[in-house]
Parts: structure tokens; sequence; C-alpha cells
């Protein structure tokens, strides 16, 4: 009797040892992805805010030398907006992977709302920059990162930053993200296109 007890007993320890192993089975992959799913969005939010920092800092420099009637001359002003954006996005802080940004546009944004109803990014007039590491024009000395695509539908010298109406310019910076953690694999997700723009009004010459 105590010999059937026991086989009993040991019967029911290796159910209960089983019904854990499948538990166990069945959770885990869920906690992975959400561990995953958590850390990944914290990794876009990361490259979403460098992003924003960048396109800020860069419309807010040529918001500040508006037409460059000072210092530096109106034919170096996108130069030194671009200078602004780079140093964002190649700072030590910055986590972004530089051969994956699209272009950076330094546009007019006065021109009423485009079809989302947000400020026209897409049309003319822009100047399109694009990733050429060491082959762009130089700003103090150093050469940038970024070379003008195409030809410049924007000249720095043509805008207006007097009257009732300045021109508002606007700097975006578009993006392709890719998968930091091994969710990509689990859930197909390989790039997320990622962009961001700011947009300021041209300061009076000498404020």
């Amino acid at each position: 009797m105590s010999a059937l007890r026991s086989r009993l007993a040991s019967v029911r320890r290796g159910s209960r040892r089983g019904q854990a192993t499948l538990e166990m089975a069945l959770i885990l992959p869920v906690l992975l992805l959400i561990v995953l799913g958590t850390l990944e969005f914290g990794f876009v939010m990361d490259h979403k805010l460098t992003l924003q920092y960048a396109s800020r800092e860069a419309a807010r420099v040529g918001a500040a030398l508006a037409t460059g009637g000072g210092s530096p001359g109106c034919n170096t002003v996108d130069n030194e907006i671009i200078a602004a954006a780079q140093r964002i996005l190649e700072s030590s802080d910055s986590n972004l992977v530089l051969t994956n940004i699209t272009d950076i546009r330094i546009f007019r944004s006065d021109l009423g709302p485009g079809p989302d109803g947000r400020e026209d990014i897409g049309g003319d007039p822009v100047n399109v920059w694009h990733y050429t590491p060491g082959l762009g024009p130089s700003v103090d000395g150093v050469p940038l990162d970024f070379s003008v695509f195409g030809s410049v539908g924007w000249n720095a010298c043509s805008r207006i930053n007097t009257g009732a109406t300045p021109d508002v310019i606007g700097v975006s910076v578009r993006y392709t993200y890719q998968s930091q953690t091994p969710l990509a694999a689990l859930i197909n997700l390989l790039n997320i296109q990622m962009a961001d723009y700011t947009t300021f009004e041209l300061n009076p010459t000498g404020s």
C-alpha cells in the first residue's frame, strides 16, 4: 500500500512539473514580446527626440541668420543651418545611424497647408541635402557631411525677413529607423520611416 502511495505521489509531482513547464512555455514568448517591445519603443522615442532636436536647432539658426545680411553672408546661410543639424545628429548623445538619414530639407513654409492640413514640406521651394561624409561645403574649416542634392530651389539670398509677412523657414529631417532588438525577426518589423520638421518666421535684420 505504501509503495502505491509513493508511486501516486511521484506521478502527481511529475504532473505538476510538466504543467509548470507547459505554462512557462506559453508565457515566456508573451513576456519576451513585452520586454522587447518596451525596449524597441524606447529606442524609437530616443531617435525621434534626436530628430526633433536637430530640426529645431537648424530652423532656429536659419531664422536667426535670416537673409544673412550680416555675418555670415547670405551664400553661406544654408551651410550654417546644415551644420547646426549635423552637430545634433552626430553628437555623442545621438544613437542615429547616419547612413539611414534620408535627407535634410530647407524649405519655405509660408505657402499654406499641404493636403494633410499641415505645413507644406514637400513642394517647392526647397533645398534637399543628402548624407555625403566629408564631401559637403566647409564650415569653420571643416567639411560638412551633407551636400546639396540637385538644384537649389530656395536661395538664401532671396529670403525676405522684413515687412508684415516675412518668410517662414522650415527644416525637416527624414530618417529610416531600423529595429534595435530581435523584435524585427519576431514580428517582421524591419524599417520605420521617421521624420520631424520645425518652422520659424525669419527674424528681422539686426534682431
